[in-house]
């Protein structure tokens, strides 16, 4: 019999992006969607989500097979695998798979890039050297982001928390929309959410996305005010 956290650990993983179908002893199949290194939804019966992986965390494998991660699943599951996990098995029962998804090397297509400014998608660069100078008197700016080009940049600022990397920003930016999308909203363009120690906000503006990260000592709207003040004109 195979371990279920095992077959995670030397599988998965390293695919970062697939479907893990798995059939226990009597017969019962199940399956567990991995995006970026991470479990998004598990699928066993007619359970989904924390349920199903409980469930399919607990059988006896008997067999298993890896294929690409279909389209169109939905992410359930928010927390890091290592947290589902030890949920269910205990405290240590993940440090393996917590080893594995740290020495993971950076996904080559949603990375967070200390770099030189550069361009609006295909206009100017000199558009971000503009907007940089332009933000010298924004108050409570910690960071900015910029989504384009398939990858998620670091423009100006840094960003104490390795926690928050590009991949977190993109994550938390699809969780709202589909947030918007249940609630027959659609799309929610602009938000912002706040940590402990600070404020993510998704700002759009002329068909660009930017994230920035701000302290909590400034007002919400007159931050994201002042920052789309900056963007007026480019």
């Amino acid at each position: 019999m195979m371990d279920l956290v095992e077959i995670i650990q030397e599988k998965c993983l390293p695919e970062r992006n697939c479907m893990l179908t798995v059939q226990d002893q009597s017969g019962e199949t199940g399956f567990l969607y991995f995006k970026e290194a991470q479990i998004i939804e598990a699928n066993c019966g007619g359970e989904w989500g924390n349920q199903a992986f409980a469930i399919i965390l607990a059988w006896q494998i008997q067999s298993h097979s890896i294929s690409e991660l279909p389209l169109g699943i939905k992410r359930t599951l928010w927390d890091p695998i290592d947290k589902l996990i030890e949920d269910i098995r205990g405290v240590g029962s993940a440090s393996g798979v917590r080893e594995v998804v740290k020495h993971l090397p950076m996904n080559s297509t949603v990375s967070v890039e200390p770099d030189a400014p550069y361009g609006f998608q295909d206009k100017e660069s000199q558009l971000f050297t503009v907007l940089i100078d332009r933000m010298r008197d924004l108050e409570g700016l910690i960071a900015l982001f910029h989504e384009g080009q398939d990858r998620l940049r670091l423009v100006t600022g840094t960003v104490q928390n390795d926690k928050l990397n590009g991949q977190v920003l993109l994550d938390f930016s699809e969780a709202i929309e589909n947030l918007g999308g249940g609630l027959g909203a659609g799309r929610l363009m602009d938000w912002y959410i706040e940590t402990d120690q600070s404020r993510i906000w998704q700002i759009s503006a002329n068909g660009e996305i930017f994230y920035l990260v701000s302290n909590k000592d400034v007002m919400p709207d007159e931050f994201a005010s002042q920052f789309r003040e900056c963007l007026e004109g480019l």
